[in-house]
């Protein structure tokens, strides 16, 4: 509401009481009187998840999860260095090994030796998912032991040989194996 020109008291007063009355058609009228009492107060539950065993389950493991299947991996640099003086090198087609047969393993160890010049990681990380995938299809013939596989005369321009390719060269490396 606006009103100009000449303000004297009775228009003060006019825009007094309009101010007043916008103000009480704005705000809610809340009783000031509580709710009785519950009878009995509310405790709030115990902070625990109802869906897990309250039984202590010890701290997560730390560190990567086992290997699926039962093909273990090489990593300490004296297996490398066992491998290197003991081992038995063998190659075929596309693919070499040094393996050495060790019953006293409760499983075959194998380690991968595919460097930069075989290509891009994508190239070496598919190549080394065919041949853990072909090993543990073939887990009975390796046996136990430690293997290390790499590629012969690797180069970026060497084209990928096929699942099937890789299938009969893993087999010509362990035939050639049994006969060391």
């Amino acid at each position: 509401m606006t009103l100009t020109g000449h303000l004297d008291a009775t228009t003060w007063d006019f825009r007094l009481v309009a101010t007043q009355e916008l103000r009480s058609s704005r705000e809610a009228h809340v009783s000031a009187q509580q709710e009785a009492p519950f009878d009995e107060a509310r405790f709030p539950g115990a902070h625990v998840d109802p869906r897990r065993p309250r039984r202590s389950e010890g701290p997560s493991a730390q560190g990567p999860s086992p290997a699926v299947g039962l093909i273990g991996r090489l990593n300490r640099s004296h297996e490398f260095q066992r491998l290197r003086s003991e081992g038995t090198r063998v190659r075929s087609g596309f693919l070499w090994c040094v393996m050495l047969r060790d019953p006293s393993l409760p499983a075959p160890q194998v380690a991968f030796a595919i460097g930069r010049p075989f290509g891009s990681a994508v190239r070496r990380n598919r190549l080394r998912r065919q041949l853990r995938a072909i090993l543990t299809a073939r887990e009975i013939d390796l046996g136990p032991g430690m293997f290390l596989i790499g590629v012969n005369n690797p180069s970026r321009h060497t084209p990928l040989p096929s699942f099937a390719q890789l299938s009969s060269d893993v087999e010509g490396i362990l035939t050639k194996g049994r006969g060391r």
